[in-house]
This record gives structure tokens, sequence and C-alpha cells, in this order.
């Protein structure tokens, strides 16, 4: 059995675009692979060794936390040793440390691969433009070492200031429709008694951080109260003091919704069936992402899978969903008034724009795992 490590920053039971894709995308083939995941903790809870999916997760303790990172001083010598136990490394990026990597595994003799989730693209003070660029320069090193380049659609890799440079080895393979939930009906019904006078209700399921631009969302909710008064913004995700490195933005929008009265309710985290049923009950769901961090948006598939349309940035990747499905409308990135128009026009033609089953038949797992069974 051939033996595939993956090495990551964060992994499993962190969510987020950068854990769910390599997870989905090796599910299948932890049943022909044994696959080996390395990982920094996110949370000193959680345990040295774990399985999850089947595969094997080795979480190396955090020694450093700088910015959105993690850091192990002994890294690379942890690199040395499990590159070496492997037959085939997979380099998930962005990352910092992903250029050595990927040094290690071409001098250790071992086949590489990287998974290339999108760029790094922070804008906003001295030491994450430091982090974006170094984050760049280790793409970069690994696109080059790299036999092949797994990415999520051929609009991202056309327009990234990486990935274009490695079209001819790049592999496309969209994320696969997750498994749906049965809706949590209790929930369901607390949320029809608290919020059913509102109209529309728009939804938000994501974490907290400037990329996601929520403030930009804030704003055109708040373009959008004097001609719908009974509008109301639901928020599905980790608090906004929750996510690592992103805290003070948090607050920043807590203090905003309060300071302006904004219509809005933050959830909190939901399990499966709750998140089922919050897709369900949502008119629009609204991915507001402001840049090139944001290269699909997965949770527009899984609104879509439940007829939910989306509002999302005519941004490279991100617009693939609604262009492919027709399940909704794009806005200009950044631009508040639009997409409080976008909104207004989704909400008086909802019919029009709900996803049909059979239009999301190219995210099926089968065509994911087969794309990457053909590589490894």
């Amino acid at each position: 059995m051939k033996k595939v490590l993956l090495v990551t920053p964060y992994f499993h039971p962190y969510l987020s675009g950068l854990t769910v894709y390599p997870l989905e995308l090796l599910k299948p083939l932890a049943r022909s692979r044994r696959i080996t995941v390395l990982t920094l903790k996110h949370q000193d809870a959680l345990p040295d060794r774990d399985r999850h999916a089947g595969m094997d997760i080795i979480r190396l303790k955090s020694h450093l936390k700088l910015l959105k990172g993690h850091l192990n001083l002994l890294y690379p010598l942890h690199l040395i040793r499990h590159i070496r136990q492997n037959d085939a490394v997979l380099v998930v990026l962005p990352q910092l440390e992903g250029g050595l990597a990927a040094i290690l595994a071409r001098v250790l003799g071992k086949r590489l691969y990287a998974v290339y989730l999108c760029d790094l693209d922070l804008q906003r003070g001295l030491l994450y433009r430091a982090a974006s660029y170094t984050a760049t320069l280790s793409a970069f090193i690994t696109s080059v070492l790299a036999s092949r380049i797994i990415t999520l659609t051929e609009d991202y890799a056309q327009n990234s200031p990486v990935l274009k440079r490695f079209l001819p080895k790049t592999v496309f393979i969209p994320p696969s429709l997750p498994k749906t939930a049965p809706a949590s009906t209790a929930f369901l019904t607390g949320l029809r008694k608290k919020y059913r006078e509102n109209s529309p209700v728009i939804g938000f399921v994501g974490r907290i951080s400037q990329e996601k631009g929520l403030d930009v969302l804030l704003s055109a909710v708040d373009f959008l109260r004097d001609r719908h008064p009974d509008i109301h913004l639901l928020m599905a995700g980790p608090a906004p003091t929750e996510v690592v490195g992103e805290q003070i933005y948090g607050q920043t929008l807590v203090d905003r919704i309060e300071r302006e009265k904004l219509p809005v309710t933050v959830l909190g985290r939901l399990d499966k069936t709750e998140l089922a049923a919050f897709y369900k009950f949502v008119d629009i769901l609204v991915l507001p992402s402001t840049n090139r961090t944001e290269a699909f948006g997965m949770v527009q598939t899984e609104a879509m899978l439940h007829q939910t349309p989306v509002v999302a940035p005519n941004l490279p990747g991100v617009r693939v969903p609604v262009k492919l499905t027709k399940g909704g409308l794009l806005f200009e990135p950044q631009n508040a008034r639009d997409l409080a128009g976008k909104i207004e026009d989704l909400t008086g033609n909802i019919a029009n724009y709900r996803p049909s089953r059979s239009s999301l038949t190219v995210f099926s797992e089968d065509r994911t795992s087969a794309g990457l069974r053909d590589i490894l």
C-alpha cells in the first residue's frame, strides 16, 4: 500500500477551506492509500496523535503563535522524519513552511505534489504583508518542484500570480459536495418562531476575518434597511472574537452592530443538522469575500444543495458556482451598494434563481476522487 504524507498548517477539527477541501479530497483515497497528516496544534487540548476518516493525524506542539500561524521550533526535524517514512508528499498551500517541505521531499527522493488552495493576500500592516510575501515565495518554490499541482478551478489558476506560471502541470479538481445531513427540526422551528416576521433573511456562514468582507455585508444591510425595515442577517460560524488573529477585527464588528443597531444575530457554531436547517431557512446566502484569499467558497454549494440562492463576489474561482449553476447573482467585490442591489434583485425573484440538484453534478465526489486517483 502506498504511503502518502499530507503537510498542512491546519487540519480537522479546524474548520475552513484550508482544511475541508484536503480532507474531502483525500477521504476516498484513504481506502487504498495509507495517509498520514502532519500538522500543528491550533488548540492545546487536541491529542498529539489522532485518527479521522481513515487518516492518521500527527499534531505537533505549537511553540510560538505568530499572527494567524503556529510555529514548532523542531519542525524541520519532524518533516525529515515523516517524509522519509512515506512514498509521496502533498504540501497544502498557502503555508509559510511549504517551500521547506517541498525542498526536503525532493532532496529525500520522494514524489511531490502541491494542493494549492489560494494565494495569501493580507494587505493590513507590515507583518501581514511580510507573511503574504513569504507564503507567496513558499508557494512558488513548491510549485516549481512539484510534479503536479492540484487546485480547485481553472478560472482561479489563470488569474493567480503564481499558478498562471504553472498551468501545464496544474490539475483542476473542484470540491465535492458535502454529504447532506437531515435538518434539525427543533432548530428550524426555533428559527421560524424567532425570525418568521423578518424578510428578507440573509445568511452568512464562515469564519470572521477581514478578507471575508463582513464590513461590506454590514454596510449593504444598512443600505437596505430603509426599503426593507424587516431585513435580518443571521451569521453562522465561530464567534467574532474566537478566530485566531482576528479578535480585534471581530470586536470592531460587534461594536458596530451594537452602535448602529444593525439587524444582525450571531448564532455561533452550528452542527451539521443545525446548519442544514439554517440553509433551508434563510432566503439568500451571501459570500462577501474581498480578494484572492478566497478561491471558491464551498458554503455556496452547500447552500445550493438546499436550493438556497447565493450572492457572491465576481472574483476568480469564487464566481464559478454561480456561473455553472445559475443559482444566484454576482456583485462587484468590496462594493456595498452593488451588493445591496444584488440582494434586492434576488429577493424579488428568488424562484428563478433556485439552483437545481442536476446543476450541481459537476461537484460530485466520484469526479473528485477519480481526478486524484489518476495523479497518485
